[in-house]
C-alpha cells in the first residue's frame, strides 16, 4: 500500500535528490515494494517504501534556488567590518551568487580563538551545484584574505613549564655527562 501511496502523491520522482532518515541520494526507481537510490558515492540503497511513506523525506532538487554558508573564522586582533566587506565583495562578483535573496555576513560566535563569520548566498542550482559554489567562495575568501593580511586563526596552546622536578635534572645531566 505504501509503494501505491507514493507513486500517486508523488512526493518525488525519479531523478530528484532526496534525504530519508540517514539515506541521501538520488532516485533511480519508485516500485511497488521499495524506493532505488543512487548515493553520491556510487551505491544502491533500497529502501522498502513502509520506511518511505513513514518518514520524514527531504527533497533537495525540489525548488531551483538554494543557501550555501560556511562559517569562516577570523583573527581577534583583525577587523571584523574588513572581513565582511572582503565577502561581500566577493559574492558580488562571483557569477552564481544570486542578487535575491540577498547575501549575508554575520558574526555568529565568539569563539576561544576566532570570531566566527558565518557567510550566506543562495544559487541556482540549475547552472552550478552547492560544493562547487560554496568550494569556488571558500577560495576566493581564502586568497583575499591572505592577500589583506586577515589571519584565519587555529587553536593553539602555549606550554609553560615552571619547574622541572629535581630528578629529570639530574638524569639530563647524567645522561650529558655520560656521553
Amino acid at each position: 500500500l505504501s509503494g501505491v501511496l507514493i507513486l500517486i502523491s508523488e512526493p518525488f520522482r525519479i531523478g530528484d535528490t532526496i534525504v530519508i532518515n540517514s539515506f541521501e541520494g538520488t532516485v533511480e526507481d519508485i516500485q511497488i515494494r521499495a524506493t532505488f537510490l543512487r548515493s553520491y558515492d556510487g551505491r544502491r540503497i533500497v529502501i522498502p517504501n513502509a520506511t518511505v511513506y513513514t518518514s520524514p523525506i527531504t527533497v533537495n532538487t525540489a525548488y531551483h534556488k538554494r543557501r550555501c554558508e560556511f562559517a569562516v573564522p577570523i583573527s581577534y586582533d583583525d577587523q571584523i567590518e574588513q572581513a565582511t566587506q572582503i565577502i561581500l565583495a566577493i559574492l558580488a562578483k562571483e557569477p552564481h551568487v544570486l542578487d535575491e535573496p540577498k547575501f549575508t555576513v554575520e558574526v555568529v560566535s565568539l569563539a576561544d580563538f576566532s570570531v566566527k563569520l558565518m557567510v550566506r548566498w543562495w544559487i541556482d542550482t540549475s547552472e552550478t551545484t552547492i560544493p562547487a559554489s560554496t568550494s569556488a567562495v571558500q577560495a576566493h575568501v581564502r586568497t583575499a584574505f591572505t592577500q589583506a593580511g586577515v589571519a584565519v586563526p587555529s587553536a593553539t596552546q602555549d606550554i609553560h613549564i615552571a619547574n622541572l622536578p629535581p630528578l629529570l635534572n639530574q638524569s639530563s645531566s647524567q645522561g650529558e655527562q655520560a656521553r
